[in-house]
C-alpha cells in the first residue's frame, strides 16, 4: 500500500513524525531538518537514507520535495514558561515558525501540523500593526527631540550592568529602573550613536517615554500561527492535550495545530484517507465566531466596538482548543474523555486545572535536560530529581502521583526542588528508593547487627552483610539469587503501572551507575569485584555477638559458593563494558561493598544519576530509540546529556497521535 510522504522540520528524535504517521495509518519521511548533535545522530541511525536539511533558514523552500504531510515544532524556548518568554518575534528562536510557514506555502501539503508549548496561547508575537506602531513611536520620539534608536548606545554609570540574553529587558529601561531607587539623575544621558538625549523631562524610558502609548502586544503566538495559515489559504483545528491524558505518568501539555488547505492541491491523493478529506466541504461551526482576522491591519478583532467607535482588537490569551475557518475562529466543543482518572472519575479536557485531568493529585515533572546535573543550589522541586526525593519525604502526599514530564534541561541541572514542584531527576533520585524486597527475617538480621529495629528504613533492609544474608539460622540461608534490589515507586506506583500496561513493557531502572563509579570500579583490583572476597572482608567488620558462630557459618557457606547476589557479575568486566550501555540501579553493589570500594580508592563518588532510559520510557518511545549505544559510538560529547536534552525537547508520540485523530474527527463532524 502506498504511504503518503512526510516532511519533518525541527525534527528532534522524531516523536511528532511518529505520532502523526500512526494517526494517518503510516507515512514515509522524505526529508528531516535539525541542527542539534543529539537529534542529528538519532535521525542518522534510524533513517540513514533520508537527507537532513540542517539549518532550515538556509534552505530554499521551493526546492523541498512534494509531500502530503508537513510537520514541525518550531523552537519553543522563547515562549516557554521555563524560558525568558521573549515571544515569537524576529531574532528569537520561536520566530522560526515563519520558516515552517514558508515551507507549508511552498509545498502545499494536504495536512500540516505545528506543535508547541501551552505558553504559545499567551506569548507575544509580531504583526504588521507592531511595525506601524513602531514607526509612530519613532516619529513621536524624534518630534520630542529624544533618541529614537532601537538600542540607544549609553555611557552606563558605574555599578550598572545591562541585562543580556534573549528576552532581556531593554538596557535603557533597565537603567532607569536601576537609577530611580538610588536617587541617581540620568536625564542628562545622551545616545552616543545619534547624540540625542535618551530621557526627557520627568524621565521615563523606551515606550514609557511616550506616556505609555502604543505599548504591549497586539497578537499572540498562537494567533500569529493561525493568522499566517489563514493568509496562505489554510483552515485548522488546534488541540491542547497532556501526555497524562493518553496514560503517560507525567504532565506534558502541548498544543497541536492541524491545518489543511481550503482548496485541495491538484495532485492526486495517495491514500483513501486523503481522498476522503479532500472531498469534505469546509467545516461549518455553529454560532458566531469569537474573533475574526483583519488582513489589512494584521490583527484579530473580537467583533466588539470600543467607546471611540473603532473595532476592538483581540490581544488576550487564546483558548487551548478551537477551530479556524476562513480566518474566523470558534472555541471547540468539549472533547470526549480520553482515559479515566486513576481514582475512577472520568476526566474531560475542559477541566480548568490540568492536574485534575487524569488524577486528583499533581503529576511528576516531565524529564528535562537539566536533570543530568543533579541537585542544584536552590534545591527546588521543578525537575524530576526533586520530585523523586520529595516523594519519600511527603508522608501526607496523595497516593496517586505522576512522574515529572521530561524537559530539555534534565541533562544539565539535575534534581531541583521548589515549593510543591519537582523535576524528573529529583523525583527519581529521591522517590525511587532502591530497597530490597522486605522479608520477615530482615528485622532479625538487623537486630543481630545493631540491636535496634528501624521499621521501614533503609538500615532495616541492610541485612547482616551487604544486605543479602536473610536468616541467621544455620543451614537455612535463602537462595541469595532470589534476593535483590527492586524499585519502590511509592506514591507514583499507580501512574507507573498504568503506563507499563499501556506500553506493554516494564519501567526501566530510574537511575544508573555514574561514569565516575564505573571508572573507579574498573581501576580497583579484581578481588574487590569478587563477591566471595568482599563477603569475607566485610565479615571481619561485623560485631561479634552471642550469635556470631552461627552467623559466621552461614557467611562462610555463602562465600564458599562465590557469594552470589553480593556483586552483580556485570562489575567484573566493567572496564571493558560499553560506556553507553548503562548499569541500572538494581544492579548496583550493596552499600557495604561500595564503602569497601571507596576506602580502597581513598575517595568517594556519586553512585547513581538519572537514567535516560527512564525518560525514553516516559515519553512512550520504543526501547532504545534514543538510548541504543550503537547510535552514539562516533558522536562526541557527553552522551547521557545529549540523550536527556533530546528527550526533554521531544514529543510523546501517543499524545501527538491522539491530538491529530481528534482534530480530524472534529473536522469530519463539523463538515457534515
Amino acid at each position: 500500500m502506498t504511504k503518503p510522504k512526510l516532511i519533518s522540520l525541527f525534527s528532534g528524535y522524531g516523536g511528532l513524525d511518529m505520532g502523526v504517521a500512526r494517526a494517518l495509518g503510516g507515512a514515509d519521511t522524505v526529508v528531516t531538518s535539525d541542527l542539534e548533535p543529539g537529534p542529528v545522530a538519532i535521525e542518522a541511525f534510524h533513517t540513514p537514507g533520508i537527507p537532513n536539511l540542517g539549518d532550515i533558514t538556509a534552505v530554499d523552500k521551493s526546492t523541498l520535495p512534494e509531500a502530503d504531510i508537513l510537520v514541525g515544532g518550531s523552537p519553543c524556548q522563547s515562549m516557554s514558561y521555563a524560558g525568558r518568554r521573549a515571544g515569537m518575534h524576529e531574532g528569537t528562536r520561536s520566530g522560526l515558525w515563519s520558516e515552517q510557514c514558508d515551507a507549508i506555502n511552498a509545498v502545499r501539503p494536504r495536512l500540516a501540523v505545528w506543535e508547541n508549548v501551552q505558553a504559545a496561547t499567551g506569548a507575544s508575537a509580531s504583526s504588521r500593526s507592531d511595525i506601524v506602531r513602531h514607526g509612530r513611536r519613532v516619529a513621536a520620539l524624534r518630534a520630542a527631540g529624544l533618541c529614537a534608536c532601537d538600542n540607544p548606545d549609553l555611557d552606563y554609570p558605574q555599578g550598572f550592568r545591562p541585562p543580556t540574553g534573549e528576552g532581556a529587558v531593554r538596557a535603557d529601561k533597565a537603567l532607569l529602573d536601576w537609577a530611580r531607587p538610588r536617587g541617581l539623575d540620568v536625564s542628562g544621558l545622551e545616545c552616543r550613536r545619534c547624540g540625542c538625549p535618551v530621557y526627557g523631562p520627568g524621565p521615563v524610558a523606551w515606550t514609557d517615554r511616550l506616556g505609555g502609548r502604543d505599548t504591549g502586544p497586539v497578537i499572540r503566538a498562537l494567533g500569529r500561527v493561525l493568522a499566517d495559515l489563514s493568509l496562505i489559504g489554510y483552515d485548522a483545528v488546534w488541540r491542547g492535550i497532556e501526555a497524562a491524558d493518553v496514560g503517560a505518568p507525567h504532565h506534558r501539555f502541548r498544543l497541536f495545530v492541524v491545518a489543511w488547505p481550503q482548496t485541495p492541491p491538484d495532485r492526486p491523493a495517495e491514500t483513501d484517507l486523503f481522498r476522503e478529506l479532500d472531498a469534505l466541504p469546509a467545516p461549518r461551526p455553529a454560532g458566531s465566531p469569537w474573533a475574526v482576522f483583519d488582513r489589512d491591519a494584521d490583527v484579530w478583532r473580537s467583533g466588539e466596538t470600543r467607546l471611540d467607535g473603532t473595532a476592538d482588537v483581540f490581544d488576550g490569551v487564546w483558548p487551548t482548543d478551537g477551530v479556524m475557518v476562513s480566518g474566523r475562529v470558534w472555541t471547540a466543543p468539549a472533547w470526549p474523555a480520553v482515559l479515566p482518572r486513576l481514582s475512577g472519575t472520568p476526566a474531560r479536557h475542559g477541566d480548568t486545572d490540568p492536574r485534575h485531568r487524569v488524577s486528583g493529585s499533581p503529576l511528576i515533572p516531565t524529564p528535562a535536560a537539566r536533570d543530568a546535573k543533579g541537585l542544584n543550589q536552590r534545591r527546588n522541586q521543578e525537575n524530576l530529581p526533586g520530585a523523586m526525593e520529595l516523594g519519600t519525604r511527603l508522608r501526607s502526599a496523595p497516593a496517586t502521583m505522576f512522574l515529572p514530564t521530561p524537559h530539555a534541561s534534565d541533562g544539565a541541572k539535575g534534581p531541583s526542588y521548589s515549593g510543591h514542584r519537582v523535576n524528573l531527576s529529583g523525583a527519581i533520585l529521591g522517590q525511587a528508593g532502591l530497597l530490597p524486597t522486605p522479608t520477615a527475617s530482615d528485622g532479625m538480621a538487623e537486630r543481630m547487627r545493631t540491636g535496634v529495629w528501624h521499621a521501614g528504613s533503609r538500615r532495616a533492609m541492610n541485612l547482616g552483610i551487604a544486605g543479602r544474608i536473610v536468616t541467621a539460622g544455620e543451614g537455612k540461608a535463602r537462595d541469595p539469587e532470589s534476593y535483590g534490589f527492586r524499585v519502590d515507586w511509592g506514591r507514583f506506583t499507580p501512574a507507573v503501572r498504568r503506563w507499563e500496561t499501556i506500553l506493554g513493557r516494564p519501567a526501566p531502572d530510574p537511575t544508573q551507575a555514574t561514569r565516575r563509579l564505573r571508572v573507579l570500579a574498573g581501576r580497583l583490583p579484581a578481588c574487590l569485584r569478587d563477591g566471595a572476597w568482599c563477603a569475607r572482608r566485610i565479615q571481619a567488620t561485623l560485631p561479634h555477638g552471642v550469635d556470631w558462630p552461627c552467623r559466621r557459618r552461614v557467611i562462610d557457606r555463602w562465600a564458599a559458593v562465590g557469594a552470589p547476589g553480593l556483586i552483580d557479575p556485570v562489575w567484573r568486566s566493567i572496564a571493558s563494558r560499553d560506556p553507553d550501555d548503562p548499569v541500572g540501579c538494581t544492579r548496583l553493589p550493596a552499600r557495604s561493598v561500595l564503602d569497601l570500594w571507596f576506602r580502597a580508592a581513598h575517595t568517594r563518588v556519586t553512585v547513581a544519576n538519572l537514567s535516560p532510559r527512564l525518560a525514553e520510557w516516559m515519553m512512550g518511545l520504543p526501547a532504545g530509540w534514543v538510548t541504543d549505544p550503537a547510535i552514539w559510538r562516533n558522536v562526541p560529547g557527553n552522551h547521557r546529556m545529549l540523550q536527556l536534552r533530546a528527550l526533554g525537547n521531544g514529543v510523546c508520540p501517543p499524545q501527538a497521535e491522539r491530538a491529530v485523530r481528534d482534530a480530524l474527527d472534529l473536522r469530519r463532524k463539523l463538515s457534515r
